[in-house]
């Protein structure tokens, strides 16, 4: 099974030795930068290959990230095809379901990173308007710690028996996450 990931595992040199070793993977994500650049200003192999210090680097950004994980996400596939290795299914997870898709021959690529490009610039826009975090609570208890915030604040996901993740406004979340870390609850800000 190949599990195609959301945001969140991403690291600063992610990519590079397999761009400059292996060429199936470096053709992947050369036609993932290709199909993109119409929606995308830059070049994701470019700006993998920047340091978070040069003032063209881009990676920081909603609208440059995802598109370059989902990037990266199909190359890798792709380089473990090119291995031999074939999937019996295909899973993603939040922007990775966009990769699943084109993998599984649902999408083409330009559709596949028209689509994810189109998804990051929107949720670029909203950037700053919400926060996110995660909680290590039952979704139940997270309902019910949010009683008389249901305004400002909702579940996100559930994503374990243990797990959730709270948004809503950056403020409020602020401080229910006080409240929650004060009884001894983990609560991680996201993104």
């Amino acid at each position: 099974v190949f599990v195609l990931p959301g945001q969140g595992g991403q690291w600063t040199g992610m990519a590079r030795g397999l761009l400059r070793a292996e060429p199936a993977y470096r053709d992947a994500l050369r036609a993932c930068d290709t199909a993109a650049r119409p929606w995308l200003q830059g070049s994701i192999a470019e700006q993998l290959d920047l340091d978070p210090t040069d003032p063209r680097y881009r990676l920081d950004r909603i609208e440059f990230i995802q598109p370059a994980l989902v990037a990266v996400a199909i190359a890798y596939a792709r380089w473990l095809q090119s291995l031999g290795i074939e999937p019996a299914a295909l899973v993603g997870h939040s922007m990775g379901e966009v990769a699943a898709a084109h993998l599984a021959g649902v999408l083409g690529l330009e559709q596949a990173m028209r689509i994810i490009c189109r998804r990051s610039a929107l949720m670029g826009r909203l950037r700053g308007q919400g926060a996110m975090a995660m909680v290590a609570l039952p979704m139940r208890e997270a309902q019910r710690r949010l009683a008389g915030r249901e305004a400002l604040l909702s579940v996100a996901a559930a994503n374990a028996p243990a797990s959730c993740v709270l948004s809503g406004d950056p403020q409020a979340l602020r401080e229910l996450m006080d409240q929650i870390e004060a009884d001894g609850v983990t609560a991680l800000p996201v993104g």
